[in-house]
């Protein structure tokens, strides 16, 4: 028969997940909360979606914050056509240089604006390129919010971001998301 709390509990996280989106935006709440804390600055968007792209682009708007998505060439690229530019160009897009490894492009926009206050990830690299984009931001942006981070697209970077001092892992929906930095004590901020 089993724990009926615990099987309670499932069922729970498993309808919240499947209402947001169908599970593609289980990341939209602890997203939603870590734009509204986060210091001033850049928001960076590492792979557009239908969940992200919009909620960035409409806080940021609201916020009077500069949000600058990045994604490869093709149909999530294309998504963004309607979100940018428009109310006082708080949001552009970039194309990856090359699909296969991020930091390049990543390295030109910090270059350009200084340090994020906040990136997220959810572009669904594979382990090796995955892990240097999250090695790379570790100075670079204030808090990092990695979705999927209990799926296939990061499987194999928690030593990464075990690396950061601070990590909290969201579970209330699946799959999960993680929100890392080396200057807020995010465990703090977000524990229930």
């Amino acid at each position: 028969i089993g724990d009926t709390a615990a099987l309670r509990h499932l069922n729970r996280v498993k309808e919240r997940s499947l209402a947001f989106a169908g599970g593609y935006g289980t990341h939209i709440p602890l997203l939603a909360a870590v734009v509204a804390v986060s210091p001033p600055g850049p928001i960076v968007e590492l792979g557009a979606g239908n969940s992200s792209s919009p909620l960035l682009s409409e806080m940021c708007r609201a916020m009077g914050r500069h949000l600058i998505s990045l994604e490869r060439e093709g149909p999530w690229y294309d998504c963004l056509d309607d979100l940018v530019g428009g109310h006082r160009g708080h949001h552009d897009r970039l194309i990856v240089a090359d699909p296969s490894r991020w930091v390049p492009t990543i390295e030109m926009v910090y270059g350009e604006l200084g340090k994020f206050s906040v990136t997220f990830a959810d572009h669904g690299l594979d382990r090796s390129d995955g892990a240097a984009v999250l090695e790379y931001l570790a100075d670079k942006s204030e808090l990092v919010v990695i979705h999927d981070t209990r799926n296939t697209w990061f499987a194999g970077v928690d030593d990464t971001l075990d690396g950061y001092k601070y990590r909290f892992d969201y579970v209330k929906m699946a799959p999960c998301t993680t929100v890392v930095s080396n200057t807020v004590d995010v465990a703090t901020l977000f524990k229930a």
